[in-house]
């Protein structure tokens, strides 16, 4: 039985139950082709702090590394994966060389490592480099705190797609007006934490927005919990992960972690 519906295709017309049906199933088809490599950021002043004092230790207080950027360590991570990348040779290149378009989280670390690593040599600016605030990481922590639209165009390469970013926040931000109940461990942190309904529903819509995209293999820059809930692998700083699209976890199999 066929139900009478209207929606818009890719290319924004008015179209029946049977074109929209048409649409989904190539969509579908596609995901089966479909590559996602993740790339997790290199090592931070965050991540050094907390060696110290990792998260979740008795008494913990949190110092403010908001947006937190790459430590020494983690520079040198990237530029080290530079250098391998550029052995055409090297099983490294060989796996996302096929790349036809490159999504960054907003957070500094992510278009840092971008920026580093994914360097035009490697990949030209035919290839579209978009910034996309769905691949930001879970706000856990102040350092998931990022930076307004007009401050990332001012420190970061014009060639990045900003368009997906609004002009405020595009972070986490609880609404004092709602409830809030914590689920981290004990300790005093700067800010209210992503409740995980509103990380799962994220993660879904980031699966749906890769699914929606014409390009068949695609480079997702982001975070430990990102990668984590949605592949179920525990991924070192640059490190990369790859995965068919039907591959990832099923939305029913989202993984989080509190």
């Amino acid at each position: 039985m066929c139900v009478k519906f209207k929606n818009k295709c890719g290319s924004g017309t008015v179209i029946s139950t049977k074109c929209y049906g048409l649409c989904l199933l190539r969509s579908l088809s596609s995901g089966i082709n479909k590559k996602i490599t993740f790339l997790r950021h290199g090592l931070t002043e965050a991540n050094k702090h907390r060696v110290n004092q990792p998260w979740g230790s008795d008494r913990y207080v949190e110092i403010d590394f908001r947006d937190t950027k790459l430590s020494r360590n983690g520079i040198q991570q990237t530029l080290q994966l530079n250098e391998k990348l550029k052995d055409k040779e090297d099983s490294v290149y060989n796996s996302i060389k096929d790349t036809q378009l490159i999504i960054s989280s907003p957070l500094t670390r992510a278009l840092q490592t971008s920026e580093l690593v994914l360097t035009q040599d490697i990949f030209p600016l035919s290839i579209p480099r978009v910034i996309h605030p769905l691949a930001r990481e879970r706000l856990y922590l102040s350092s998931e705190i990022g930076n307004d639209k007009k401050y990332l165009k001012n420190v970061f390469s014009n060639y990045w797609d900003y368009s997906y970013l609004p002009n405020g926040e595009w972070w986490y931000n609880h609404d004092n007006n709602k409830e809030y109940v914590e689920f981290r461990p004990k300790g005093q942190y700067i800010c209210k934490g992503e409740p995980e309904d509103i990380f799962k529903n994220r993660i879904i819509e980031l699966k749906k927005m890769l699914l929606s995209r014409k390009e068949v293999n695609i480079l997702v820059v982001c975070h430990w919990a990102v990668i984590r809930s949605i592949t179920g692998t525990d991924p070192d700083n640059c490190e990369f992960v790859h995965r068919k699209f039907h591959e990832l976890l099923t939305d029913n199999e989202i993984i989080i972690e509190n």
